[in-house]
């Protein structure tokens, strides 16, 4: 059925797009240039390293050397330089391209954390561009950035974002232009954040049909430059994979969406005419299955079946949080590098630890959101070093009512066992890999797990 769809839009690909081959090659170049840029960017995150802990999708994976890791890393970056910088009217781009994205995925594998949704988007739109024909690979990129505008739009559509982090992010927005938001009204405030989630779907729909497709496009524009004002070093100062991953989407809309306007006079006087539909062969089906499952498999985050970031729930705030505490006196147990991040005693004698900013700073990237994930690092951390039995604590705030913004009550865990009993209950591995290194003539961590 979803083959069907994508046959009839490359159909009208054909009918509407005079200049498709030089969309086609500047997609080819955006796609494996934002690759290697947000790897070069975020290359901690990729490369072999025991700092921080790395949790894989499944417990086989954990005896992974992590030397692989470094080796699948500058395979990867070699295959997408090759392809980006292959003849233009070649076809030798394809396969490094394709291998590539599979290094990724491969990768991706051997730790959650790397499930990042830049990665996976320009993993997919590498696989769309490398295995289907050319109006069917523009066809499939085109719907991909869609559901992404979709889905992320939806994501922020609740009573949370809408009195938290949107709010916040009017301010960090307005601030830019000199204007202070913090003394408008809550309601005014909340309003105005809707505006965010509201424009980012205006967006999706007016990119879907013909006749709105120009003024969708202008919108996007619009929105990914505000964006980039908003987390850029005027704002909130983000790491430069965040800002990379927006103007990548800036250049991506511009050239998958923009049409000259002689194309979109012919194509709105040839609407009435059957479009000629081109057959599809067996690797554009199979890739365009591959995209509905991407496409539908979002509609079940709500419900806790699937992750955050692959529904492209980038900025919700409704999702389950993880907060995680540890006693003073284990602190000095915990690596160098995290020691920054974790804040004075509160007056029950905890001390908060903050992995997302470690995560920051070591990383360069943003922790996986998945409670199952930080729960996951939390428990590798209390067992990496002897420290006491209840000397660490995790809570887990419910994911937020959509129309309320209220939470159920917390998960409060108190003491490794604890921990690590409640993690069974999760269906993707929470095991640990762990170093070659070093780690031999201590018990393996995970036999506690």
């Amino acid at each position: 059925m979803f083959a069907k769809i994508v046959q009839c839009l490359a159909a009208e690909t054909e009918v509407e797009d005079s200049s498709l081959s030089w969309r086609l090659l500047w997609m080819r170049y955006f796609v494996t240039g934002a690759m290697i840029a947000l790897l070069i960017a975020t290359w901690p995150l990729w490369a072999a390293q025991s700092v921080f802990p790395q949790i894989p999708f499944t417990g086989s994976a954990t005896a992974m050397p992590l030397w692989c890791d470094s080796a699948i890393l500058w395979l990867a970056v070699i295959l997408f330089t090759l392809a980006l910088f292959s003849p233009p009217q070649s076809r030798y781009w394809m396969w490094p391209m394709f291998a590539g994205a599979m290094l990724i995925s491969i990768s991706v594998l051997l730790n959650q954390h790397r499930f990042q949704p830049w990665a996976y988007q320009l993993s997919l739109a590498a696989i769309a561009l490398s295995l289907c024909k050319d109006r069917a690979a523009l066809s499939l990129l085109r719907i991909l950035a869609i559901s992404i505008y979709l889905h992320s739009a939806l994501s922020k559509l609740d009573a949370s974002f809408l009195t938290t982090f949107g709010p916040g992010l009017i301010d960090e927005l307005l601030s830019v232009f000199g204007i202070n938001a913090t003394e408008w009204s809550p309601r005014t405030r909340g309003v105005v954040a809707a505006l965010l989630p509201l424009g980012e779907l205006a967006v999706a729909i007016g990119l879907m049909f013909r006749r709105t497709r120009q003024l969708a496009v202008c919108g996007a524009l619009v929105m990914h430059g505000l964006l980039l004002l908003t987390l850029g070093p005027l704002g909130m100062d983000h790491e430069p994979g965040v800002l990379l991953w927006n103007v990548y989407f800036l250049l991506q809309t511009f050239v998958l969406f923009r049409q000259k306007q002689e194309s979109v006079v012919e194509s709105n006087t040839k609407h009435d005419a059957e479009p000629a539909v081109p057959p599809l062969d067996e690797k554009t089906k199979m890739t365009a299955i591959m995209m509905a499952f991407v496409i539908l498999l979002p509609f079940l985050e709500p419900w806790g079946w699937f992750d955050t970031w692959p529904s492209w729930a980038v900025y919700a705030t409704r999702p389950e949080r993880v907060r995680v505490f540890m006693r003073p006196k284990s602190v000095s147990k915990m690596p160098d590098s995290l020691q920054p991040h974790i804040s004075q005693p509160d007056w029950h004698d905890w001390c908060r630890v903050k992995l997302d900013r470690w995560s920051l700073d070591v990383l360069k990237a943003p922790i996986y959101p998945q409670s199952r994930f930080q729960v996951a690092v939390a428990l590798a951390l209390s067992l990496q070093k002897p420290i006491g039995e209840n000397d660490i604590r995790i809570v887990i705030e419910r994911s937020a009512n959509r129309w309320t913004g209220q939470r159920g009550s917390a998960i409060d865990l108190v003491g490794t066992a604890a921990i690590a009993e409640f993690a069974q209950q999760y269906r993707l591995n929470i095991k640990p890999r762990v170093a070659e290194t070093g780690s031999a003539e201590k018990p393996n961590p995970r036999d506690r797990l």
